[in-house]
């Protein structure tokens, strides 16, 4: 019996798996996985910034140094991030009492419209007009002494002329970059030609 016994444990001895060594992540081994989460990521965002049309990785450290000049700081005050809840987009104050100039497929379809100013003051609004057949919209805030852009009665651009844009491209606030008037172009609906500005400007999808 015994003999029985100490065959059957021998057996069950020879079946039981050595257990595998452990090895241990080593500082190089870490280093080269983190290389590599480093370039897909670099990939996928060169590939995100190239299918929506920006600079890649660059827009926004053109945006640091525009934003060093003078007349963009004085600029960007008058520039207002506006939010729907359905969509995203930007605008420009023109009125110290707040008359806000954006497209009109941004304000297309809502109930209240919130306007931000850079320095972090929200108006809430539900007065606005839209012009659609030239993708215009004025919206009315209530305020006081609020920074404003003053428009020119005569441009007087050509072709070739240098121009700063102010916005908020993909959810970035207050981005300003450059453009080149490229020439002007007339709407059916619009008595005056409209300049046509050659530069990199986007919204969300959705917009």
């Amino acid at each position: 019996m015994f003999e029985e016994l100490n065959e059957d444990e021998a057996l069950e001895e020879e079946d039981i798996p050595e257990p595998k060594p452990q090895y241990r992540k080593t500082p190089v081994f870490r280093f080269i996985g983190l290389i590599t989460i480093v370039t897909f990521l670099a990939i996928f965002a060169g590939n995100y910034f190239k299918d929506y049309g920006l600079p890649p990785l660059n827009f926004l450290a053109q945006s640091g140094e525009l934003k060093q000049l003078p007349e963009v700081q004085a600029f960007q005050k008058a520039v207002v991030m506006i939010d729907t809840v359905k969509s995203q987009g930007t605008g420009f104050n023109i009125d110290s009492e707040g008359l806000i100039v954006t497209n009109a497929h941004v304000v297309n379809n809502a109930e209240v419209v919130l306007v931000k100013f850079s320095q972090g003051k929200i108006y809430a609004s539900t007065k606005w007009r839209s012009f659609p057949d030239v993708d215009l919209a004025l919206i009315k805030i209530e305020g006081q002494n609020l920074p404003k852009l003053d428009l020119a009665r005569d441009a007087n651009m050509k072709p070739g002329s240098k121009v700063i844009i102010i916005g908020n491209p993909l959810g970035f606030p207050f981005v300003a970059s450059t453009g080149t008037v490229s020439g002007q172009l007339t709407l059916d609906q619009w008595a005056e030609p409209v300049l046509k500005i050659e530069s990199y400007i986007h919204n969300f999808p959705s917009c």
